[in-house]
C-alpha cells in the first residue's frame, strides 16, 4: 500500500535521462542495467509485501487514526494538497519538464514530433502516424474523386423533394446525368442521357463518353487506398518497430516468456525450479550448433509466475480499500475540528464498513499468508538472458512451438523436464497484468468463451433495437387492381403489340402453385384498338394465336396496349409474356388500373398513361420461352412545374388506395407541391386543398424522418453502450497482457460499429424477392432481405444511403468532440467537485490523474468511417 509522503512541497525538477546514441551492440552490462530500471516487480515479490501488510495491519478504524497517511492530511491545508494534486496530474500525464517555467506542461499538438510521442508507446506513436498518413491519402481520393462529385452534382436524376437527403444523395452517383426535358421514357434515353444540363441546347457531352473516365479514377482511388494499407502493414509498422527498439534498452530486449511449464516438478525438484528452468536454457544454447558450448554464464535472471489462485487481484482491491479508509478517517477529522457531528458519524460509519470489507479479503488471503513460494505451483516464466543474441538463438529454436499442432513433435531436447513447453518474446514489463498471470488458462479460455458468446447476444440485441428504428420510405403498399395493361413505349422499336402467351401471378417468382390469373375470374380483355373480348388470356406456346394491337395513329407518343378487367382486385407481382417475334417489343410498362372505359371508342381513346398507376419500364428477352416480367411501382416524379400532377388525379388514386400514404401517385403529387415549403406543407392543420389530400402522406413522412433521427441517435448510443459492456467483459476475461486487452477490445468494437452503423442498416432494407426464406429464424428475427430495395437505385441513395452518410457523419463528431469536451469542461468541474470529499494526498491524486489514453477506443470509429 503506497504510503502518503508527508513532504508535499513542489516537485524539483527532475534528471532528464540521456538518449543512448548507439544502442548496439547490447551487452551484459546493459541487459542488468535496463533490468535494473525498467523491471516490474516479479508477483511473488507484490504479493509477498501484500501479505505482510494484511497479516500485520489492524484495519480498524482506531488503529488507522494514527497512521502517517491520516496525521499528514490533517496537518497539511487542503489547498496544498489540491496543488499537489494538480502537479501530480501534469506528472502523469503527456508531459514534459520545462526549465523555463519549471514544471511539467502538456506536449503541444502542433510542435509534438514523432520520436517524442514514441515514450508514450510505438502503438501510440503508429496511431497518429496512421491519422496523419490517412489524411494525405484521402487528400489524394479526394482529388481523383472530384470530376465525379462535380458531375454528380451538376445531374438531376435525384427527386428534390427528399429534403435534406437529397442534398446528400446528389452528390452520390445516383444523381448521374441529366435527361432531356421530356424526361427518360426508355432505357435507351437512360443510358444516352447527358452529363450535363441539356435544358440550354443539344448535349455536346454524352454521359457514356464520361463513365469511362469517372470508373478509371474510382478504380485509380481504390489502388491507391489498397497500396497504402499494404505498404502502411508490411513496411512502415515493422520499420517504426525497429527503429523504437534500436533506440530504447529494455528487459524485453533479453527475455523470453515461457509458458506452457509443468505447474509442479517432482520431490526437491520444485524447490529448485529457478534453477532447473536456467540449466534447461543454458543446455539449449549450448547445443544450438552457435559455437556457445564453452560459455557457462548466460542466463541473467529467471522470473516465476507462481499460483497465487487470483490473490494478487485481492490485495490490489485491500490497497485500495485501505486508501479509502484513511481518507474517511482523515475527513471525520476534519469535521470534528470544525465541530460537524453529523459529518463525523457519516465518516466513521463509511469507514468502518470499508474496514469489513478488508476483513472479508484478509479472510480469502489467510491461506495465501501461510505458503511460501516453494510450496506454490508455477504458471509461466520469464528468462532474461546476458546477451540478446543469446535469446535471439533461442526464440529461433522454438519457433515452431507457436502452436500446439507443431509442439507435438517438439524434440525433447527442446522440452523441459519432458513437458513440451512454448517460448515467445516478452512483452514490456509495463505490458503485463501482473494480478492475472497466475490465473489457470484453461479458466481463461472457458471465460473468453463465454465472453464470446455475451457478445454475440448483446450484438443480437443491438440489432434487434436497430431493427425496431429501421429508416426507410413509407412501405410500399401490394398493389391490388381490377385491371392490368401492358403497353408499348417509345423505346420499344415497334408500332404493334402481339401476345402469344400472357399470364398474371401473385407470387413475386410466377410460382404456379399460387394464385395466378388461369384461377381468377376474368371479366374481359381489351385492347388500344378498342378490340373487347371475354375468351381470356392468351396461352398459345407456338403462337398459333394472338392478341394483337396497333398504336393509334393520333400522337406519335400514344402506344400499343392490351388489357384485362378481373372481377376482384388482383395482386400481380410477377408476369409471364410470350411476344410474336416479328412484331418484339424491346421495352414495355406495365400499368396498374382501377377501371377502364367499356366501349370500343373510348377505348381508342384512352390512354392508361393519364388513368393508371405506372410501373418501372420492363425488358422482355427475344426467344421462343416467355419472359419473366415484375410490376415495380416507377417512383419516378416529374420536376417540371408544367407536368405536374393534378389535384383530380391525386384525388382518384387516394381514393381507390388501401393505404394513401403508400400511393405512388399521390406520393408524387405531395412530394411536387410540398417543394416550395416542405415544412410547412407537412405541419397542421392542413388548410389547403392540397395539405388536407396529403394528410396521410405528411404523417408518414414525418414518421419517417423520426425514424431517421432515431436510428442514427440509436446507433450512437448503442456503441457508447457497447464500449462500456465491452470494457466489463474484457476485464473478467482476466488477459495477461495490454496488448491482449487492447487487440480484445479494438475487435469487439469495431465488428460491432461495422455491423450497427453500416452492415445492418443495409441488409434491412434490402429485398432479397423471396431468395430468403421468410421463416429463416434469423430473417424473421432482424427483418434481414425483407425492405424495400432490389438494387442501389437512386431511391436507395436518397433514403439508406443518406442515412448512412448522417450516421457515420455524427460517428465522426461523437468520437471526437466529447473527450475534448470531457478534459477541458467536465473532468476539472468534476474534479474540483469530487475533490471535496477527499482529504488525502492519495486519493486526490486519483481524482485529477487523467484517464488513460485508450487506443482500442480511437481506432474502431476511425476504421469503420
Amino acid at each position: 500500500v503506497p504510503e502518503v509522503v508527508e513532504d508535499v512541497a513542489p516537485v524539483a525538477a527532475p534528471e532528464v535521462p540521456e538518449v543512448v546514441e548507439d544502442p548496439a551492440p547490447k551487452g551484459p552490462e546493459d541487459a542488468q542495467q535496463a533490468a535494473a530500471s525498467d523491471a516490474a516487480p516479479a508477483p511473488a515479490d507484490a504479493a509477498t509485501v501484500a501479505v505482510k501488510v494484511g497479516s500485520a495491519a489492524d484495519p480498524s478504524p482506531s488503529a488507522l487514526t494514527g497512521s502517517p497517511a491520516t496525521r499528514a492530511s490533517e496537518t497539511v491545508p487542503p489547498e496544498v494538497l489540491l496543488a499537489e494534486a494538480r502537479n501530480h496530474m501534469r506528472r502523469t500525464a503527456c508531459s514534459a519538464w520545462s526549465e523555463e517555467k519549471q514544471r511539467y506542461e502538456f506536449l503541444s499538438v502542433w510542435s509534438t514530433t514523432h520520436e517524442e510521442l514514441s515514450v508514450l508507446g510505438v502503438g501510440v506513436r503508429l496511431y497518429f502516424d496512421f491519422i496523419r498518413q490517412m489524411g494525405a491519402v484521402f487528400l489524394v481520393l479526394s482529388i481523383l474523386a472530384a470530376p465525379s462529385i462535380y458531375f454528380n452534382v451538376m445531374g438531376t436524376m435525384v427527386d428534390d423533394s427528399a429534403g435534406f437527403n437529397s442534398l446528400i444523395s446528389k452528390v452520390s452517383v445516383a444523381n448521374l446525368g441529366n435527361c432531356p426535358a421530356t424526361g427518360c421514357r426508355s432505357l435507351k434515353e437512360t443510358r444516352a442521357r447527358c452529363a450535363l444540363d441539356v435544358t440550354a441546347g443539344p448535349c455536346e457531352l454524352p454521359l457514356e463518353d464520361v463513365t469511362e473516365w469517372l470508373g478509371l479514377l474510382d478504380g485509380l482511388g481504390v489502388l491507391v487506398f489498397i497500396l497504402f494499407g499494404v505498404w502502411f502493414s508490411h513496411r512502415w509498422i515493422p520499420r517504426i518497430v525497429r527503429a523504437t527498439d534500436h533506440a530504447t534498452v529494455t528487459p524485453a530486449d533479453y527475455t523470453v516468456w515461457v509458458t506452457n511449464l509443468q505447474s509442479r516438478l517432482k520431490g526437491e525438484d520444485h524447490t529448485r525450479y529457478k534453477e532447473l528452468v536456467a540449466e534447461h536454457f543454458t543446455k539449449v544454447l549450448q547445443t544450438c550448433g552457435k559455437d556457445l558450448a564453452d560459455d557457462k554464464d548466460l542466463i541473467a535472471e529467471v522470473v516465476l509466475v507462481r499460483e497465487y489462485d487470483g490473490a494478487i487481484m485481492n490485495f490490489t482491491k485491500k490497497g485500495k480499500l485501505l486508501q479509502d479508509i484513511d481518507n474517511s478517517v482523515a475527513l471525520s477529522g476534519r469535521a470534528a475540528a470544525r465541530q460537524r457531528e453529523k459529518q463525523v458519524i457519516r465518516h466513521n460509519k463509511r469507514a468502518e464498513s470499508l474496514s469489513l470489507k478488508v476483513e472479508s479479503i484478509d479472510k480469502k488471503l489467510r491461506d495465501q499468508a501461510t505458503k511460501t513460494d516453494e510450496q506454490r505451483g508455477v504458471c509461466s516464466a520469464f528468462v532474461t538472458f546476458k546477451r540478446e543474441e543469446y535469446k535471439a538463438h533461442v526464440l529461433d529454436e522454438y519457433r515452431f512451438a507457436q502452436h500446439a499442432l507443431f509442439r507435438l513433435f517438439q524434440s525433447e531436447r527442446l522440452r523441459f523436464v519432458g513437458k513440451r513447453i512454448k517460448v515467445k518474446q516478452a512483452c514490456e514489463p509495463t505490458d503485463l497484468y501482473w494480478e492475472n498471470l497466475d490465473y489457470d488458462y484453461w479458466k481463461r479460455k472457458l471465460r473468453q468463451a463465454v465472453v464470446m458468446l455475451l457478445t454475440v447476444l448483446v450484438l443480437v440485441l443491438c440489432s434487434l433495437a436497430i431493427a425496431s428504428l429501421k429508416t426507410r420510405p413509407t412501405a410500399t403498399e401490394v398493389l391490388r387492381k381490377t385491371t392490368w395493361v401492358v403497353a408499348t413505349t417509345p423505346g420499344s422499336g415497334t408500332d404493334r403489340l402481339s401476345l402469344c402467351n400472357w399470364q398474371l401471378f401473385s407470387s413475386v417468382n410466377c410460382l404456379t402453385d399460387g394464385p395466378n390469373s388461369a384461377s381468377w375470374a376474368t371479366s374481359r380483355v381489351f385492347t388500344s384498338n378498342g378490340t373487347i373480348n371475354a375468351a381470356g388470356l392468351p396461352s398459345s406456346g407456338d403462337c398459333a394465336s394472338t392478341l394483337d394491337s396497333r398504336t393509334a395513329p393520333a400522337s406519335p407518343w400514344s402506344s400499343a396496349w392490351v388489357g384485362v378487367e378481373f372481377t376482384a382486385d388482383q395482386s400481380v407481382q410477377c408476369m409471364e409474356v410470350l411476344q410474336s417475334q416479328p412484331a418484339f417489343a424491346q421495352e414495355l410498362r406495365i400499368y396498374a388500373c382501377t377501371d377502364a372505359p367499356t366501349t370500343s371508342s373510348d377505348l381508342v381513346a384512352w390512354d392508361p398513361a393519364d388513368h393508371c398507376q405506372a410501373m418501372e419500364i420492363v425488358y422482355p428477352q427475344a426467344g421462343d420461352a416467355s419472359s419473366t416480367l415484375r410490376p415495380v411501382p416507377d417512383a419516378s416524379c416529374a420536376t417540371d412545374p408544367g407536368n405536374y400532377l393534378s389535384i383530380e388525379v391525386a384525388a382518384q388514386a387516394k381514393s381507390g388506395a388501401s393505404d394513401p400514404a403508400a400511393d405512388a401517385t399521390l406520393s408524387c403529387f405531395c412530394k411536387q407541391q410540398s417543394k416550395t415549403n416542405l415544412a410547412a406543407f407537412m405541419s397542421p392543420p392542413y388548410d389547403t386543398p392540397a395539405e388536407a389530400l396529403c394528410k396521410e402522406w405528411s404523417q408518414a413522412m414525418a414518421e419517417q424522418y423520426g425514424q431517421m433521427v432515431g436510428s442514427v441517435i440509436a446507433v450512437l448510443v448503442l456503441n457508447q453502450v457497447l464500449l462500456v459492456l465491452y470494457s466489463f467483459f474484457i476485464a473478467w476475461e482476466r488477459l495477461c497482457t495490454v496488448t491482449e486487452v487492447t487487440t480484445s477490445q479494438l475487435w469487439k468494437l469495431f465488428l460491432s460499429q461495422f455491423v450497427n452503423t453500416g452492415l445492418l442498416m443495409a441488409l434491412i432494407n434490402a429485398n432479397f424477392q423471396e431468395t430468403l426464406s421468410a421463416d429463416f429464424p434469423v430473417v424473421k428475427l432482424l427483418q434481414i432481405g425483407v425492405g424495400d430495395y432490389t438494387d442501389l437505385n437512386a431511391q436507395w441513395f436518397t433514403a439508406v444511403g443518406a442515412t448512412l452518410v448522417i450516421t457515420i457523419l455524427m460517428q465522426v463528431f461523437s468520437t471526437t468532440i466529447p473527450p475534448l469536451a470531457m478534459s477541458y469542461l467536465v473532468q476539472p468541474v468534476l474534479a474540483r467537485i469530487a475533490s471535496r470529499a477527499k482529504a488525502t494526498q492519495d486519493t486526490i491524486n486519483d481524482v485529477y490523474t487523467l484517464p488513460q489514453w485508450n487506443l482500442s477506443l480511437r481506432l474502431p470509429p476511425t476504421v469503420n468511417v
